[in-house]
């Protein structure tokens, strides 16, 4: 209790936040209901010790004679960024998967969400929580909002990402929809005595764990890699922009709304230019 003084915090606060990341490592947190404590890993302890550590220097920021960067260089093991996406492979798998199942009641609203994902690099959560009104029909692009509230534009300036939006912002009269707030509202299929039936709640938007949970089934129904999730087609976007950009990582950073071209850059080791030569050609 103690250290609700932050005051205290510049005695031995360091050693403080170095025990509290040990023992959620080695004993864990709170149990969960069935009295298991989850440890965390260190994957976990990163994001903690990141969040902790700005707000520190907030404090300092905003606080006469509150010591700076108190918490920095702490021995924190950094943890690797995962930029693997789709093989070519797989990719064509996905696209073939999509053409032979683009009538069946199953996926028709998940197909249009997946493919702006890909052709967008947006989080789930911004992909799910986008609004009509955010909408620039002049300029093919809608705000949306990212991590840290950071607002910023997503673009849709190929033919066929537009076609999507505009039916989702549309209705059959060719007007604006005033029936819903949200650009893919809840909606799905469900099969009923051998027939199929549309349910739809226009007042919330498709959850962002429903569309995790449907894009995992596909790669499950196609083998594809355990590993991949639905942030494997941020990444894939990514990569595939830097390649069309000529490794322009500030463009790219901008478009998937990364406030650091550091976590971009990783993505260059991934970027091969085809056009240069990358065997020996003994054999030719």
């Amino acid at each position: 209790p103690k250290y609700l003084n932050i005051w205290n915090w510049t005695k031995d606060g360091r050693d403080v936040i170095l025990e509290y990341f040990k023992y959620r490592q080695e004993i864990g947190g709170r149990p969960n209901k069935r009295g298991k404590r989850i440890k965390w890993s260190d994957s976990s302890v990163s994001s903690s010790y990141r969040r902790i550590r700005a707000h520190f220097n907030f404090i300092a920021e905003n606080v006469d004679g509150f010591p700076p960067q108190l918490l920095n260089n702490l021995p924190i093991k950094k943890t690797k960024i995962i930029t693997e996406t789709f093989t070519s492979m797989e990719m064509n798998l996905i696209l073939q998967f999509m053409d032979a199942n683009k009538e069946n009641p199953r996926w028709t609203w998940f197909f249009p969400m997946f493919k702006v994902l890909l052709e967008t690099g947006m989080r789930v959560s911004e992909i799910c929580s986008m609004k009509i009104r955010n909408v620039d029909i002049d300029d093919r692009k809608c705000k949306i909002v990212g991590k840290g509230k950071k607002e910023g534009w997503v673009y849709f300036k190929s033919n066929a990402l537009w076609e999507i939006i505009q039916k989702q912002i549309y209705d059959d009269k060719n007007n604006i929809r005033t029936d819903t707030d949200y650009i893919f509202w809840s909606t799905y299929n469900q099969k009923q005595n051998g027939k199929w039936y549309k349910v739809e709640n226009k007042s919330n938007p498709i959850s962002p764990n429903g569309l995790s949970a449907k894009t995992k089934k596909m790669f499950r129904e196609l083998r594809l890699n355990e590993k991949l999730s639905t942030h494997a087609t941020r990444r894939y976007f990514i990569t595939e922009m830097l390649k069309k950009t000529d490794g322009n990582i500030p463009l790219v950073a901008q478009l998937v709304g990364q406030n650091s071209w550091d976590v971009v850059r990783l993505y260059t080791k991934n970027v091969v230019d085809n056009s240069k030569e990358l065997n020996v050609g003994l054999f030719d």
